[in-house]
């Protein structure tokens, strides 16, 4: 870390962590938030161009084909990270002495993860009743993928420092690299493997701008602690364990409809939850600049501030995700033109029906972090357990019929399900608390 004055910088994060108002910490949140909504803009337009393209290109078959390679990959990458991330942001918020120790020990586990998520990966692909060419497309996605779980390391480091600006960069950076693979290779026709190998080129340059800012930012080492990684591992296994279900359930409908449909009805409902996750990301912008602030008072026991932050993010996320939701419903028509075109005129519809766990998903997300932040995984993950049981059960029984319709469904239903246990399990826990005092 840069040092002015002998103080650390409060742009890098120490300072503002030490002793402020809350007038600051949300200064604080709006300048990140803003930078990364910035940034989502144009990854935004980014990917209207991108879709816009691939589904005109591909169609809707070849448009599911394109999403599922991710989302198989997907349910494997979450094993790439299993909560170390998180958790390297939470410790490394409240303490920088033992930093370089830290950043050596969590890179080497880092890439221990990435290997065996990818060969796990494509393991399990020999058993899926997939075509050869859509495996071979799932072969380079998963390098892709593990490329960009390299970059989730300068991610955490950033994140725990307030540097979400660095976070952006490269995003928009691997963002349009890959954008301009996709519309060269469009134009040059090349054939369905490049098209997903444009995810590949561009996470590589993603990685080299993040080892370009980390040499800037840090001081780094390669020492491997193998009593330091023992500790972080096992601190993060309920935070793995919980990404691991949520990643799940959101990424099982395009599982089983890829398995007992046709890759037609998942392009179409992947355009529709594609749309969705786009809008809903200024949320996640939010929680990123909010978490490390969140793990400061904790540690802190700065309760007050603490309890008034949960507070003011609960009506905000509230107040936001009605909005959103309002504009998505009326607008559907319009966006999904946008995105996909007329061949895609059946995703409205979908769109429309996603659009109602946008509240839900919002709250869910904060929740989540007010447990993660007390070290209270187990009810998390007890409650993703049973939403994923849930998901699965009702995918397997109304998907063969409705099809992408019943998935569009079910994911509102699954929100629900999640907030109401969420909601039910601090209930237990005040009431608890209130008989303990």
């Amino acid at each position: 870390m840069h040092k002015r004055g002998g103080e650390v910088s409060d742009v890098e994060g120490s300072n503002f962590f030490g002793s402020t108002t809350m007038d600051k910490v949300f200064i604080k949140i709006g300048y990140n938030t803003s930078i990364q909504l910035v940034g989502k803009v144009l990854s935004i337009l980014l990917s209207i161009v991108t879709i816009g393209f691939l589904t005109r290109y591909l169609g809707a078959s070849g448009y599911g084909n394109f999403t599922l390679v991710f989302a198989y990959i997907s349910f494997f990458a979450v094993i790439a990270d299993f909560g170390l991330q998180l958790t390297m942001v939470r410790e490394l918020a409240g303490k920088n002495e033992n930093a370089e120790k830290f950043y050596g020990t969590y890179f080497w586990l880092k890439i221990i993860l990435i290997l065996l998520s990818t060969l796990l990966a494509f393991i399990f692909l020999l058993f899926f009743p997939y075509s050869s060419m859509l495996k071979t497309a799932i072969l380079i996605g998963g390098v892709a993928v593990g490329i960009s779980g390299i970059t989730g390391f300068g991610s955490a480091i950033f994140q725990s420092n307030i540097r979400l600006d660095f976070i952006t960069l490269v995003d928009v950076i691997t963002k349009v690299v890959t954008v301009s693979l996709i519309i060269l290779f469009i134009a040059l026709k090349f054939s369905f493997y490049s098209i997903v190998s444009t995810v590949l080129l561009g996470n590589l340059v993603g990685l080299v701008v993040t080892v370009i800012l980390l040499k800037k930012s840090i001081s780094f080492n390669f020492n491997f602690d193998k009593s330091l990684a023992k500790r972080i591992f096992l601190l993060s296994l309920p935070i793995g364990f919980t990404t691991f279900f949520s990643l799940a359930y959101f990424k099982l409908d395009t599982i089983i409809l890829s398995v007992l449909k046709n890759a037609g009805e998942v392009g179409i409902y992947s355009l529709a939850y594609k749309t969705l996750e786009n809008v809903i990301v200024v949320w996640g912008f939010y929680m990123a600049s909010v978490f490390p602030l969140l793990s400061k008072f904790q540690a802190g026991n700065e309760n007050d501030k603490l309890n008034k932050l949960f507070r003011h993010s609960f009506f905000i996320s509230l107040i936001l995700s009605l909005l959103i939701m309002s504009i998505s419903y009326v607008f559907a028509p319009f966006i999904i033109n946008v995105f996909g075109g007329n061949g895609f005129s059946q995703s409205v519809t979908a769109l429309r029906i996603l659009v109602f766990a946008i509240p839900f998903l919002f709250i869910n997300n904060l929740l989540y972090y007010r447990f993660l932040v007390k070290r209270n995984m187990l009810p998390i993950i007890i409650i993703l357990i049973l939403g994923l049981i849930l998901n699965f059960i009702l995918n397997i029984i109304y998907v063969p019929q409705y099809g992408y319709l019943a998935s569009s469904f079910i994911t509102v239903l699954t929100e629900f399900f999640l907030f109401s246990l969420l909601v039910l399990a601090i209930l237990m826990q005040n009431h608890r608390r209130s008989k303990s005092a």
